[in-house]
């Protein structure tokens, strides 16, 4: 838990070190084009990142492939991924959010993100949290030190200058990942083993991109209806959200790794009822006690021109509890090898979510991206709860 308060102050204070360089415009169009890379990454990964945990977890002797296979898919799927979305942006420009330089930035950092993704997955996998959490922590340290050398050394405040700082950390604390697991052996590739994963990966993979539009599309709504300065307003509400979202991210990836290698599917069932617990519990204390400190805690790190993102965050509240639960929930089903009807879930989650913003936004302006979330959040947890508790009161499990 200290590895993730570190994380948290570390990320808190990579956004303040951006919201204070760059100022809410130019905030925002970095808030996009770091989420234009997040989409790119997701597509790109194939959902193979869940299933290097997966079957890491269930036989460690499989490392060195995953880390190979790894390595390889990374380079060719960022390629294409880079070549499709730019064609598709090519062919329809009006849709593109973001011109010039930085969106060029935006498409070549997405091979990066793809290989930290796929071999940071692996750790958690093999039980070694450790290495996870100094990976994090490092990934972290050495973004939150290149903005301060981009401020001090270079007293720059060019949005290229910046985003281009976000290449290194994957790439370094990717290295250093793959050597910290040469003692399972050298690196290897396997066609086969690549096939083997497909299955449970393309669940993943769906999953993942029907969780991206839910969790971070109405960034993209806010800056074609309300303009580049709210989506800059929006993308610290993010921020905040995401630093909340740590404490149910740690605690999902440690239940993940220990329920798949489980095969008493009630005693699986019960650590996650207490895992979902916990993470509400701490949840709820967080949000209590952001809640009233929001506007000290929100002018103060991030300056007052980012005030206006104080209301918006508050709405939110609500359904970051119900989200962070949310997700102790879907790593018990991914743990059983994540069954179909959830990407059913997913796919109805971010319809819901997409729809409910358009017109909360349009009413509501920010307030409405906040509102529309939280209830679509709600609504989607219960849903999720309740598919979960299916599986949950069985003995075996077969997926």
């Amino acid at each position: 838990m200290l590895a993730k308060i570190i994380i948290g102050i570390l990320g808190a204070v990579s956004s303040i070190l951006l919201a204070r360089l760059l100022g809410p415009d130019a905030r925002g169009t970095f808030g996009i084009a770091l989420q234009l890379t997040t989409f790119g990454v997701q597509i790109g990964c194939l959902g193979l990142h869940s299933s290097n945990l997966y079957y890491s977890a269930k036989d460690s002797s499989k490392v060195p492939t995953l880390v190979g296979n790894s390595i390889i898919l990374s380079v060719v799927l960022g390629i294409a991924v880079i070549i499709t979305m730019a064609v598709f942006f090519l062919l329809f420009p009006s849709i593109r959010p973001l011109d010039g330089s930085i969106y060029v930035l935006s498409l070549l950092a997405i091979p990066f993100g793809i290989v930290y993704l796929l071999i940071q997955n692996i750790l958690p996998g093999i039980q070694d949290i450790k290495s996870y959490n100094y990976s994090e922590i490092a990934f972290r340290i050495i973004g939150v030190l290149l903005f301060i050398i981009v401020i001090v050394l270079f007293n720059s405040s060019s949005i290229e200058f910046v985003y281009s700082t976000t290449f290194v950390a994957p790439l370094l604390v990717s290295t250093w990942i793959v050597w910290k697991l040469r003692r399972y052996g050298a690196p290897t590739t396997s066609i086969p083993e690549v096939k083997s994963s497909i299955s449970y990966a393309s669940r993943v993979y769906v999953s993942m991109i029907f969780a991206f539009v839910m969790f971070k599309g109405n960034l993209f709504i806010i800056k074609e209806m309300l303009g580049v300065t709210q989506a800059g307003y929006y993308s610290v509400v993010m921020n905040i959200a995401d630093l909340f979202t740590l404490i149910s991210a740690s605690i999902g990836m440690i239940l993940f790794s220990k329920s798949s290698s489980m095969e008493n599917n009630k005693q699986r069932w019960k650590m996650t009822i207490k895992s979902a617990m916990l993470c509400g519990g701490i949840l709820l204390f967080s949000v209590v006690l952001f809640y009233w400190n929001d506007d000290l805690l929100v002018t103060l790190l991030f300056g007052k021109e980012f005030s206006q993102a104080i209301e918006p965050c508050n709405y939110l509240l609500v359904g970051i509890i119900f989200i962070g639960v949310q997700t102790i929930f879907m790593q018990y089903l991914a743990s059983i090898g994540l069954p179909k009807f959830t990407l059913y879930l997913w796919g109805i989650g971010a319809i819901v979510t997409v729809i409910l913003n358009y017109f909360f936004i349009r009413e509501y302006d920010l307030n409405g991206a906040s509102i529309a979330s939280s209830i679509s959040y709600c609504v989607f947890t219960i849903a999720v709860f309740i598919y979960a508790s299916y599986y949950g009161r069985k003995e075996i499990v077969s997926i």
